[in-house]
């Protein structure tokens, strides 16, 4: 589907709309996969951590950089958190 950016959405059918939103959301779907983790347990899973551990290295402020949050959850940019804790020491 070629998408023509200077047509208005009202002007759309709702097939047209609805195969614009399904390649968006698909599209945006594989980014969070691969490149996010959500929340403590993510970040544990991440890291082979138990969840305390995991709370003691977001509570240090190592990875602030790669931390935002969405309402009440935590998206984590994976390869920031291996580039902030390239080198140190996990207990």
């Amino acid at each position: 589907m070629i998408i023509d950016y200077q047509q208005k959405l009202a002007d759309l059918t709702v097939a047209e709309f609805a195969n614009l939103m399904n390649d968006v959301l698909t599209k945006e779907k594989q980014i969070c996969q691969n490149d996010y983790v959500f929340g403590l347990y993510g970040l544990a899973n991440l890291l082979g951590v138990s969840l305390p551990t995991a709370q003691r290295i977001k509570n240090t402020g190592a990875i602030d950089d790669a931390i935002t949050y969405a309402g009440r959850k935590m998206v984590i940019n994976k390869q920031m958190v291996f580039d902030k804790l390239k080198g140190r020491m996990i207990k």
